[in-house]
């Protein structure tokens, strides 16, 4: 499973929201599974595909699955800024091994062909490329908190070790993590 933070644009009111989409864009490419979590994308065929979901900004998010060895290309917006994270098994792209649990940043123009790039793995391979238009503002990440200043990171943590209402309660049995301090040198 992956949880990802998206970082909005401070330009815009959002009100705050949960919305559950149960049936999101699916199909396959070289025994390679895909699900388009967010965004649009257009496969190097041509096949266009659209997620329900919402967004505040242009981006893209696609689950991609190994079925069996072997390698996909995923086509790239042009001015997007990339990342591939890992979750399960490595990844060969543009020269470089990429191990479960990390994440590969990139922007499209940091690739050989700036309008696509190919993966290579290993059957059970699993994972998440996400994508993006850069924001016009600073965005500061710290723990699971996001924000465009160090003081609103500081409120987070102490409205998160507090219980605060702002972050819902997840009905689990597991024990709730505190959330660290800012480490010591903290820019923003």
């Amino acid at each position: 499973m992956v949880q990802l933070w998206i970082a909005l644009p401070t330009d815009q009111k959002i009100e705050r929201g949960f919305h559950h989409y149960p049936e999101l864009p699916t199909w396959t490419e070289n025994n390679v599974e895909m699900i388009l979590t967010t965004g649009n994308y257009t496969s190097v065929t041509g096949e266009r595909y659209e997620a329900p979901t919402i967004q505040y900004s242009k981006m893209v998010g696609i689950d991609v699955y190994w079925l069996e060895d072997g390698e996909v290309t995923l086509t790239l917006e042009p001015g997007f800024e990339y990342g591939i994270l890992v979750s399960e098994g490595q990844i060969e792209s543009e020269g470089k091994i990429c191990e479960q649990d990390q994440l590969f940043r990139f922007h499209d123009s940091d690739v050989e062909n700036n309008e696509s790039i190919k993966l290579v793995a290993k059957k059970g391979t699993r994972v998440m490329f996400i994508g993006g238009e850069p924001l016009n503002n600073q965005v500061l990440l710290w723990w699971n908190f996001v924000a465009d200043n160090k003081e609103e990171i500081e409120q987070s943590i102490i409205d998160w070790n507090n219980g605060h209402e702002r972050f819902g309660n997840v009905d689990s049995d597991m024990k709730r993590l505190p959330a660290p301090a800012l480490p010591e040198g903290f820019k923003g």
